[in-house]
C-alpha cells in the first residue's frame, strides 16, 4: 500500500461525523439567533403595550394636573418585570418645553441617569442596549401632543436565562456529536469487517497462490457483490491456469513428436549422404533450440517440410544407384561366363550415363535445398550483426518456404539490387519475412485467387533500408487494422490462429533491428507492411 493513500473508511467517519458536528453548530446558532430576536420581539412589544397602556391612563392625570395621583396609580405597575422606571413627561405646547410630571421607581436605590428629551423623542422603537431596554411613547389629546411615556428596563435576568439555555442546548450538541461518533464508529467497524475479511482472503490467496480457494459468505450485499465478483475472477484465473499448463503438455508432446519424426528422417537419410546427415543433425540442434524461443517456433515445420522435399531427389538418387548396381551385377555374370556382347556393353554404358546424370541433378537439387535451408537455420538462430547479401537472403526464405507454399499458385516480384550487400541481424529479418509470407498464404490467399502476387521492394538510402512487403490478398479488415501488432489478435481463433505472429513482427523490427513498422491502410485490396530500420550498407569488395 502506497504511502500517501487515505483510508476510504476513515475519510468517510470524519466526514461524516464532520458534518454532523457542522450541522448541529449550525442548528445551534440558527435556533440560539431566532430564538433571541424572537425573546426581543415579544419584550419589545410587551413594553411598546405596556407605555400605550400608561400612555392612556395618564391621559386624564395630565389634563387635569394630577401628577401624584398618577404617581400612586404608577406604584400598581411594581409587578412588570421588565420595567424598573416609568418617566412621564408633560409637554408645554405654548412655551414648546417637556417636563416632568411623574416619576416611578420599582427600586428606590435605583440610580438615577441624565434624561435628555431629544434622545427619548426620538425612540419610536424600542431600543436595546446591552441588558438596558428603553422606550418613548407619544400621548395625544384630541390629536394634539400632551406628553410622552418613557420606559426604563432591565433585561439581565432574561439574558441570564438565554445564556443558560444555550449552555444546555451547546451540552446537548456535544452530547449529540459524541454519540453520533460512538455509532459512527461502532457502524464503521461493522462495515469495515467484512471488506477486511475479503482483503485477508485475497492475501492468503495470492501468497498460496491457490486460485482454488473462495471468500467466504458476506452479511451485506454489497460486500457479497464484491465476494461473488472476487471468487468469480478466481474461478477464471484457475480454469486460465490450467488451460496453459495443458497447452504447455500438449506443445510439450507436439515438440517430443516433432523431434521424433526429425530424427527418423535423419537415420533414414544417414547411408545416403554425410553432409546430409551432419546438416540434419545440426537442424536438429537448431530446431531443438527453437522449441525454447517462441520467435523460432515456425522453424520445426520448415525441418519437416524440407527433409520430406530432401528426400524426394535422394530417393531418385538411390533409386537409380541400385539400377545400376543392379546391371553391373548382370554385366559382371556376362563377363565372367565370356558371354557379354559389345552391344550390352554399350546399353550399360548409355543407360549408367542417363542414371548418373539422374543421381548428379537430384544431389544438386538435394544440396540447394540443403545449403539454403542451413543459411535460414542459422540466421533464424543467431542474433549477431554480420555482413551478408540481402537479394540472396531473401532467396533463401523463399526457397526454404517451398515445401509449405509449392501448392499454390502466385506470382513474386522482387524488387532488390543484386549487389546490395549490408551488415545487420540476418535472424529477425528472416523471421519477419517467414512470418509476413506465411500469413500471406493463411489469411490473404485463403481463398484461392487466379492472380495472386506477393511484391518486395527493398531500397537502402543514406544506412537505413527500407522493405516494403505487400500482397494482393483479401485485406485486414478495419476492425483488425487498429489492432494488427496487438497479442492474441487474430481472425483464426479456434483454428489453430495463436495471434501472435505480427507481435513477433513488431516485437523484432521494434527490438531486435530498432526499427519501425507501419500497416499502410490507404490501400482498398491486399495489405502492405513498411518496415524501416538502420543497417550499414557495405560493397561487395569489402
Amino acid at each position: 500500500m502506497a504511502k500517501n493513500n487515505i483510508s476510504i473508511s476513515r475519510q468517510i467517519f470524519w466526514s461524516t461525523t464532520g458534518a454532523v458536528l457542522i450541522f448541529l453548530m449550525f442548528a445551534l446558532s440558527l435556533a440560539s439567533y431566532l430564538y433571541i430576536n424572537h425573546q426581543k420581539q415579544q419584550i419589545a412589544n410587551s413594553f411598546e403595550s405596556v407605555a400605550k397602556v400608561i400612555g392612556e391612563r395618564s391621559l386624564d392625570f395630565i389634563a387635569s394636573n394630577k401628577s401624584e395621583l398618577l404617581n400612586q396609580d404608577l406604584k400598581r405597575l411594581d409587578t412588570l418585570a421588565t420595567v424598573d422606571q416609568i418617566f412621564i413627561f408633560k409637554v408645554d405646547n405654548i412655551t414648546n418645553s417637556e417636563t416632568i410630571f411623574s416619576r416611578f421607581k420599582k427600586q428606590p436605590d435605583a440610580p438615577s441617569f441624565a434624561i435628555n428629551f431629544e434622545e427619548i423623542k426620538a425612540l419610536s422603537k424600542t431600543k436595546f442596549d446591552g441588558a438596558i431596554i428603553e422606550y418613548a411613547h407619544p400621548i395625544y389629546l384630541q390629536d394634539e401632543l400632551v406628553g410622552y411615556v418613557y420606559l426604563h428596563g432591565n433585561i439581565t435576568d432574561i439574558r441570564t436565562s438565554n445564556r443558560n439555555i444555550i449552555i444546555l442546548l451547546l451540552v446537548f450538541v456535544f452530547a449529540s456529536f459524541i454519540l453520533s461518533f460512538i455509532v459512527g464508529y461502532l457502524l464503521l467497524q461493522k462495515v469495515k469487517g467484512p471488506f477486511s475479511l475479503i482483503s485477508d482472503s485475497v492475501i492468503d490467496v495470492t501468497q498460496k497462490k491457490d486460485f482454488t480457494l473462495r471468500c467466504g459468505a458476506q452479511p451485506f450485499s454489497e460486500a457479497q457483490v464484491l465476494t461473488n465478483n472476487i471468487n468469480l475472477l478466481y474461478e477464471r484465473t484457475d480454469k486460465l491456469i490450467n488451460k496453459h499448463l495443458n497447452n504447455a503438455k500438449l506443445l510439450k508432446e507436439q515438440n517430443l513428436e516433432l523431434e521424433h519424426k526429425v530424427t527418423s528422417r535423419t537415420d533414414a537419410l544417414k547411408e545416403s549422404n554425410s553432409e546430409l546427415l551432419s546438416t540434419l543433425e545440426q537442424l536438429h540442434q537448431y530446431q531443438e533450440q527453437l522449441v525454447e524461443n517462441e520467435k523460432m517456433a515456425s522453424l520445426g515445420d520448415l525441418v519437416a517440410g524440407v527433409a520430406h522435399e530432401v528426400n524426394t531427389p535422394i530417393g531418385l538418387g538411390v533409386t537409380a544407384s541400385t539400377l545400376m548396381i543392379d546391371k553391373l551385377e548382370g554385366l559382371k555374370n556376362e563377363f565372367h561366363n565370356k558371354t557379354l556382347k559389345p552391344s550390352q556393353l554399350d546399353r550399360y554404358i548409355e543407360e549408367s550415363e542417363e542414371n548418373l546424370q539422374i543421381i548428379i541433378r537430384n544431389l544438386d537439387r538435394a544440396a540447394n535445398l540443403i545449403s539454403s535451408f542451413k543459411q535460414v537455420a542459422v540466421d533464424q538462430s543467431i542474433e549477431d550483426e554480420r555482413d551478408f547479401n540481402m537479394k540472396q537472403l531473401i532467396d533463401d526464405v523463399f526457397l526454404t518456404l517451398t515445401p509449405k507454399i509449392k501448392n499454390h499458385q502466385y506470382d513474386l516480384n522482387i524488387s532488390c539490387d543484386d549487389e546490395l550487400v549490408i551488415k545487420s541481424k540476418p535472424s529477425p529479418i528472416t523471421q519477419v519475412l517467414i512470418n509476413l509470407i506465411i500469413n500471406s498464404f493463411i489469411h490473404g490467399f485463403e481463398n484461392e485467387i487466379n492472380d495472386a502476387e506477393i511484391s518486395i521492394a527493398v531500397r537502402a538510402i543514406n544506412d537505413r533500408l527500407t522493405i516494403t512487403y505487400s500482397d494482393n490478398g483479401s485485406g485486414i479488415s478495419l476492425e483488425m487494422q487498429d489492432k494488427i501488432f496487438e497479442p492474441f489478435s487474430t481472425t483464426k481463433r479456434g483454428e489453430g490462429g495463436s495471434g501472435l505472429g505480427m507481435h513477433l513482427v513488431y516485437n523484432l523490427v521494434t527490438q531486435a533491428l530498432k526499427g519501425t513498422i507501419q500497416l499502410d491502410a490507404t490501400r482498398n485490396d491486399g495489405a502492405t507492411f513498411i518496415i524501416d530500420f538502420p543497417i550499414e550498407i557495405l560493397t561487395k569488395s569489402e
